[in-house]
């Protein structure tokens, strides 16, 4: 969240400093949100915590003595096409000095070229490091990411479950997007790489509906571990469907990406299934300027926000309200009033980076070994069962229990 924010106020400050002439005018950002798609939880967390920053920045008097303006784009369901003209629309009409958003690989990786022609930075969320880096290794110059890549959040996984002795495992994915077939080619590459052996790796594609065939595989091979990245479209179904089949029982869990962060396990008919679900989340609960961004999250906009807004990801359907803002989206551009905390900034709703030094994951308080190479993202391993949308606080509806 730091990282993001600050990265924000280097790139304006730079480009801003070229305007003096222009004082008097707002600085624009532009987002990319789906505010109405069908779930747009992920969207509306963006976008208030957008919007929360611009008013903390300029309630400290803005950016080299400019106020800034936030302008929301409506891409729909996360549509490549309707991005693609967001981001057009913008740079080229608004004028936008940087533009952020989505939590969406394939839309990433669609606006590379047009970031290098318009030459507006551009701050996303997109795991898939093919969205930042070219296959020689040679980073876009501009695009950025705001979280961790779809290598570093695997190997966290991979490297906590050999930790604690679960070498065999099940792999389950959605093949036709680069949001799950990159977290699963890195991850088998670490996990086997490493002593871990995968029994079976069963596909879908987004128009499966019915996974008790696929999930029955899973379960004739005897595994205790599945890894399964999921998004919120199939998760659920997914996860019920294992619990129909009896497997959420005994020491079986299932481990995956940030998706599971609350408040999606409050979609879950069988809230117990919660407490079989791990995932990596790169936020410190603990953290006092965390502590405070749910706080006023919570004080404005009177509804539970997810912990990754970026981070951010996963929920319910919005209020009406919340459909009717999406609708106006487009056409929302106004600039944002000043409005103290009396507090530092809270930075965006992103997680915070620890660049340079090596991950350590910990299942509430107890360390375990890290992966073996140091990898740049410090990351903490959560329990979705114990894990509320404020920022890593507890739910204690399943006690605390350690599969190993």
């Amino acid at each position: 969240m730091k990282k993001m924010l600050a990265m924000f106020l280097a790139l304006m400050t730079v480009l801003c400093f070229g305007t003096a002439g222009l004082a008097e005018e707002p600085i624009k950002l532009g987002s990319l949100v789906g505010i109405t798609a069908p779930d747009p939880s992920i969207a509306l967390a963006m976008d208030r915590g957008f919007q929360l920053a611009v008013e903390e920045v300029n309630a400290a008097g803005g950016i080299a003595g400019r106020q800034l303006e936030y302008i929301s784009y409506d891409v729909g369901a996360w549509d490549t096409r309707e991005a693609i003209n967001g981001y057009t629309y913008l740079a080229d009409e608004e004028g936008c000095v940087a533009i952020m958003g989505c939590p969406v690989s394939d839309i990433g990786l669609a606006l590379i070229d047009y970031a290098a022609d318009y030459q507006v930075p551009l701050v996303g969320l997109w795991i898939n490091v093919a969205c930042t880096h070219d296959e020689n290794d040679v980073p876009y110059p501009y695009m950025y990411l705001a979280q961790p890549t779809n290598n570093d959040m695997a190997e966290i996984v991979a490297a906590y479950m050999l930790a604690n002795g679960r070498d065999k495992v099940a792999i389950l994915y959605n093949q036709q997007q680069s949001y799950h077939t990159s977290q699963v080619s890195s991850f088998s590459a670490y996990f086997t790489a490493h002593g871990g052996e995968i029994v079976t790796e069963q596909t879908f594609t987004s128009d499966t509906m019915d996974f008790s065939t696929i999930l029955t595989m899973i379960k004739e091979t005897g595994v205790n571990s599945l890894y399964y990245p999921m998004d919120s479209t199939t998760g659920v179904n997914v996860l019920s469907t294992l619990d129909g089949l009896g497997m959420m029982t005994g020491d079986f869990a299932v481990f995956g990406d940030v998706n599971y962060s609350a408040p999606f396990t409050d979609m879950l008919p069988n809230k117990d299934v919660a407490n079989r679900i791990f995932f990596p989340l790169n936020v410190d609960s603990s953290d006092d300027k965390l502590i405070g961004l749910a706080t006023d999250y919570l004080s404005k906009y009177g509804r539970r926000r997810l912990s990754a807004a970026r981070d951010i990801y996963r929920g319910r359907a919005g209020r009406r309200e919340d459909s009717e803002r999406g609708r106006r989206c487009r056409q929302n551009r106004r600039v944002i009033q000043k409005q103290a905390h009396g507090r530092r900034p809270p930075a965006l709703l992103l997680q915070p980076f620890r660049w340079g030094k090596r991950m350590r994951t910990r299942p509430y308080g107890r360390q375990c070994p890290g992966p073996v190479r140091p990898v740049r993202v410090q990351s903490l391993l959560h329990c979705a069962g114990r894990h509320s949308a404020v920022y890593g606080q507890r739910m204690h509806h399943g006690g605390h229990r350690r599969f190993v």
